[in-house]
C-alpha cells in the first residue's frame, strides 16, 4: 500500500505467535510496543509505535506476536 492510496478493507488483529496475518498496511489506535515475525524472517522485530500511527508494513503470512502490548491493532488491505 503507497502512502497515497485508501484502504478498502480493514480488520481486527488480536496479537498471537500463531495467527497468520497478511495485509499492506497496520493500524495501532493505543501506541506500544508492536512486535512482528514476517513469514521469512526466524526473528521478531519492534517497533515503538505511537497512538494513531498507520505502518506501511506488508505482511504475508506474517505474525503479531503475543509480546505486543500495542493495542486496537487493525490490518488494512488495499
Amino acid at each position: 500500500m503507497l502512502v497515497s492510496s485508501s484502504a478498502t478493507d480493514a480488520f481486527a488483529v488480536t496479537a498471537s505467535d500463531n495467527t497468520s496475518v497478511s495485509c499492506e498496511g497496520i493500524y495501532v489506535g493505543t501506541g506500544g510496543n508492536l512486535v512482528v515475525k514476517h513469514k521469512s524472517g526466524s526473528t521478531a522485530v519492534t517497533y515503538v509505535v505511537a497512538d494513531g500511527t498507520v505502518l506501511p508494513l506488508r505482511l504475508s503470512d506474517g505474525r503479531i506476536m503475543a509480546a505486543t502490548t500495542a493495542t486496537a491493532v487493525v490490518g488494512l488491505r488495499a
